[in-house]
């Protein structure tokens, strides 16, 4: 092989070895850049991830938080004695609506529509239930209805009571202590216990042409029930008891 062809070949040689390290060169260099890419990928989509979580998790604080900023839009905000729920009133475009929000949950739950006579929340004592008071808080007729906090279902609506104080719970969230009045426009009222769980009622006392109906005051652990009477100037007396009946 003569000195020219050798130094061709030479030149040709190194070229071809020069264009396979440049091809690496740059293939590391997209493997690298593809690495980079898919780790902030990954690092944006965590914390993606990690907001809606976020999002999707307030807690009481900051459920009350969200409701005192909405002022008196809300009202009557009745928080559960475990305070894993609220139940509140949100004045809407078109109309007043109950809500329930549950902690661990990104927004409330619409409930119903409120009536306008309604006028407040009352919670069992295990939180596993609450009262809608959709009557009138004042003499005649209050209808409440009875809501299973888990389902937000009905599971009544049509207690009602002649009382112009609301129903007292059982310790054990079973039952309601309340007062009713005959139908019959007799003045006849009485002290009865309603059972959550079969919507039968038990009458306690009955008291023929009473000067008004019978406001229990409290359902105590052993099963004493305390009420007053309405007296005959309009008064009412002090605190009487009678034992709840036994199940």
């Amino acid at each position: 092989m003569n000195y020219g062809k050798a130094v061709f070949l030479g030149a040709l040689m190194l070229s071809l070895l020069g264009g396979c390290t440049g091809a690496g060169s740059a293939a590391e260099t997209d493997l690298t850049t593809a690495t980079e890419i898919s780790s902030t990928t990954e690092s944006a989509s965590s914390q993606t991830d990690t907001s809606s979580s976020s999002a999707q998790s307030m807690s009481q604080s900051e459920i009350q938080s969200s409701l005192d900023a909405e002022g008196n839009k809300v009202y009557d905000v009745t928080w559960s004695p475990d305070n894993a729920a609220v139940v509140f009133i949100r004045q809407d475009t078109e109309a007043s609506n109950i809500y329930v929000w549950k902690t661990g949950e990104s927004a409330a739950a619409l409930l119903y529509a409120a009536e306008d006579t309604t006028s407040g929340f009352l919670w069992s004592p295990d939180s596993n239930y609450f009262l809608v008071d959709v009557g009138h808080m004042g003499p005649g007729t209050i209808t409440i209805t009875l809501i299973d906090a888990d389902s937000l279902k009905e599971v009544d609506s049509n207690i009602t009571t002649s009382s112009v104080s609301p129903p007292v719970w059982s310790p054990d969230s079973q039952s309601l202590a309340l007062s009713v009045e005959a139908e019959d426009g007799s003045g006849t009222v009485y002290l009865i216990v309603y059972s959550v769980q079969t919507g039968s009622s038990a009458t306690l006392l009955e008291q023929t042409n009473a000067y008004g109906p019978f406001a229990v005051t409290s359902w105590d652990a052993d099963g004493t029930i305390s009420y007053t009477e309405v007296t005959a100037t309009g008064d009412r007396t002090t605190a009487k008891t009678i034992q709840a009946p036994t199940t």
